[in-house]
C-alpha cells in the first residue's frame, strides 16, 4: 500500500490505497480512484490548466475516466467527490471543456456531486457552469472534505448504500 505522503494530496480515504489503483493525468497532475461498492468516485483535482487547449484536453480526460466507470459499474450511480484544494483561482474552463463538464453533470450515472475546497473565485466559475448545464440541482458546494463526507453520508442514507 502507499503512504500518504506519496500521493499529492491530504485525503484519509484514499491516501492509503496504491498508486495503481488511480487513474492519474499527469500534465496537471489530477488523481481519480473509484470505490465501487460504496458508489463514489473521488476526483483530486491539481493544478490550473492555463490555455483553451489543456482546459479543454483535461476535460476530456476526466470525461473519458467517468466514461470508463460508468461503462464498467453500469447501470450503477455514483456520487462524486471533487477535490479542489490544491487548484487556485487562474483558469477559467474553455468553452468546450465548460459542456463537457455540462454533459458529466448531467450523465444518467452522475447521482451527484459534492465539490470542496473550493476558493471564492472558483465559485462563481462553478456557478456560470451549472446555470449553463442546468445541473445546479445535483451539485453541491462545501468547504472542506469533513462536509463533503457529510453529504455522502446523507445520500448513502437516502440511496441506501453503505457509507464508509
Amino acid at each position: 500500500m502507499a503512504t500518504p505522503s506519496t500521493h499529492p494530496f491530504n485525503c484519509s480515504r484514499c491516501a492509503n490505497h496504491n498508486v495503481s489503483e488511480f487513474a492519474i493525468y499527469e500534465p496537471t497532475d489530477n488523481w481519480l480512484i473509484v470505490y465501487p461498492k460504496i458508489r463514489l468516485i473521488h476526483a483530486h483535482l491539481g493544478i490550473a490548466t492555463w490555455d483553451d487547449r489543456s482546459s479543454t484536453e483535461e476535460a476530456a480526460w476526466i470525461q473519458a475516466t467517468l466514461e470508463k466507470i460508468y461503462t464498467q459499474h453500469s447501470p450503477t450511480t455514483f456520487l462524486i467527490f471533487v477535490d479542489l484544494t490544491r487548484s487556485d483561482d487562474s483558469e477559467f474552463p474553455s468553452r468546450k471543456a465548460l459542456k463537457i463538464y455540462a454533459e458529466i453533470f448531467k450523465h444518467t450515472q452522475t447521482a451527484s456531486m459534492v465539490l470542496y475546497g473550493v476558493s471564492t473565485a472558483m465559485q462563481g466559475i462553478i456557478q456560470i457552469v451549472l446555470h449553463l448545464s442546468g445541473a445546479h440541482k445535483k451539485v453541491q458546494v462545501v468547504k472542506n472534505i469533513h462536509q463533503a463526507d457529510t453529504c455522502f453520508r446523507e445520500w448513502s442514507k437516502k440511496n441506501k448504500t453503505r457509507a464508509v
